[in-house]
């Protein structure tokens, strides 16, 4: 009886844990505590097991190492977007944003792009992300800053079905 109560306080610990992954923010939000290990998971979501705590470490390092610099305030309205699909695809590129817009341009090695964008001014009501892929595939995305305000996560879904994360901030991603 207690090795099963002890399995069961293992599962539920474990579930616990999985609670407060990146999948689970309301991106309904503007701004969430985001950790380190968040931009990890979504950074090194393709990468092999093998190699996958390397590659997370490595993220929450140039995390800490950047979020302690002030840089100039450009750094709260422009910097590195990484679009990561949940098939493993990758795009990396940059975002420019002010209060009531936001666009960005990726790429992938293969030199395919996306782009999306919202703008206020231009009548979209809701901050969501119209995205627009090589191959005519259109979608939308959705993101959320963290607490300090110039990185955050999102995630997004194509018409054709494919869907993943994203990443962006200077001390998000280090490209």
């Amino acid at each position: 009886m207690k090795a099963l109560t002890m399995t069961l306080g293992l599962a539920v610990a474990a579930m616990a844990g999985c609670a407060q992954s990146p999948q689970t923010i309301d991106y309904d939000l503007v701004t969430t505590n985001i950790k380190p290990y968040e931009y990890g998971e979504v950074l090194c979501h393709s990468v092999p097991m093998d190699v996958r705590h390397t590659c997370i470490t490595r993220a929450m390092r140039h995390y800490r190492e950047r979020v302690r610099i002030d840089g100039p305030p450009a750094e709260a309205t422009q910097g590195p977007f990484a679009m990561v699909f949940s098939d493993g695809d990758f795009y990396a590129g940059r975002y420019t944003s002010d209060p009531f817009a936001l666009a960005f341009t990726v790429r992938n090695a293969s030199a395919q792009q996306c782009r999306g964008r919202y703008n206020a001014f231009f009548g979209d009501n809701m901050p969501i992300f119209k995205i627009h892929c090589d191959g005519g595939v259109s979608g939308q995305g959705n993101v959320i800053l963290d607490l300090g305000g110039r990185n955050g996560l999102g995630k997004f879904k194509l018409e054709d079905g494919r869907d993943g994360r994203i990443a962006f901030g200077y001390a998000a991603v280090d490209l």
